[in-house]
């Protein structure tokens, strides 16, 4: 492999060629509330007769290589490694790589990115790994009976396609990133991959920070329910479990207080705090302030602002 250089024409010879593009498929990884998705990409076969090599190349997105036999050597990061049949190597955007192989050499890529979401519903791609870890981290060995039954669907897809064909190989997909994910031993994954995978958030947490991130610019319950992946039903149900309230009076009252700390904190109108935070009129806020905090917004401001004078006038006099 060394003396193929980065940059050259690629000297691949293809006996036979079958690609299978996956268009919009994304699965939520854990419960309705992880936020993060996997999103396959496609999938490519190849076997070759007679021998190759393919030029250095830096991944942009995850590429999962499964052997199923056949010589197949490569390099990572410019370290080589041979993967042997019925192994796996997973590959991680920013990875550079190279591969090679003799006649007979048969394996399928699985092309793919882990995506994470923020509160505010923006998506950023993550990586699996550790940057730069060792070659060696990259390889995976699976027990022989499930290679067994991996083999079997994978070949009967591939040469008998018919329209349940993605479907299936899309959760076969899945099945294969799932098992490898839990054979990774947490010091090689990346930080965002850790954080996500052993330190969950809760769902009043994360449904917490999508009230926060959206405090002056309100989201209907359907806007909710998509920014935790899950269905409005869903999304109500959990409400009543673990907070005892429907998702709009706990968005409302989550609203509320924060308002009522504007109420307190600055010389704002109960006008300009009620525009702020996106209530329909000051009529509105004040009728769901009182709701919730059992006195209207003018008397709050007047209660908190004679306590406070009270405190100060005990602490000078102390």
């Amino acid at each position: 492999m060394g003396t193929h250089q980065r940059g050259q024409p690629a000297q691949k010879r293809r006996k036979s060629w079958w690609h299978f593009r996956v268009a919009e498929n994304t699965s939520v990884i854990g419960d309705e509330t992880h936020p993060w998705r996997l999103d396959l990409q496609a999938i490519v076969y190849n076997t070759f007769n007679r021998p190759y090599t393919f030029r250095t190349h830096q991944h942009p997105d995850h590429e999962l290589i499964y052997v199923q036999r056949g010589e197949y050597r490569a390099e990572v990061n410019g370290h080589p490694i041979q993967v042997p049949d019925h192994a796996f190597l997973l590959l991680t955007p920013g990875d550079w790589h190279c591969d090679e192989g003799k006649p007979g050499t048969e394996y399928f890529a699985f092309r793919f990115a882990v995506h994470t979401y923020s509160p505010n519903g923006r998506s950023s791609t993550i990586s699996v790994f550790q940057p730069q870890i060792e070659a060696e981290h990259h390889l995976y060995h699976c027990p022989e009976s499930w290679i067994r039954m991996l083999d079997e669907t994978l070949e009967h897809e591939r040469k008998l396609p018919d329209p349940y064909s993605r479907p299936l190989l899309e959760a076969i997909f899945k099945q294969i990133f799932y098992t490898l994910l839990r054979l990774t031993p947490p010091e090689h994954l990346s930080d965002d991959m850790r954080r996500l995978t052993t330190g969950k958030s809760s769902f009043p947490t994360r449904l917490k920070q999508i009230f926060e991130a959206s405090l002056t610019s309100p989201l209907t319950v359907k806007e909710l329910a998509a920014r935790l992946h899950m269905s409005e039903s869903s999304l109500a149900h959990r409400c009543r479990d673990e907070l005892g309230i429907g998702v709009q009076k706990a968005y409302s009252r989550f609203r509320i207080e924060r308002a009522a700390e504007f109420v307190t904190s600055t010389q704002m109108s109960i006008r300009e705090i009620s525009d702020y935070f996106g209530f329909k009129n000051p009529y509105h806020f004040s009728r769901l302030f009182k709701r919730w905090m059992g006195v209207s917004p003018q008397h709050y401001r007047k209660r908190k602002n004679s306590t406070q004078f009270t405190r100060d006038s005990q602490d000078r006099d102390s």
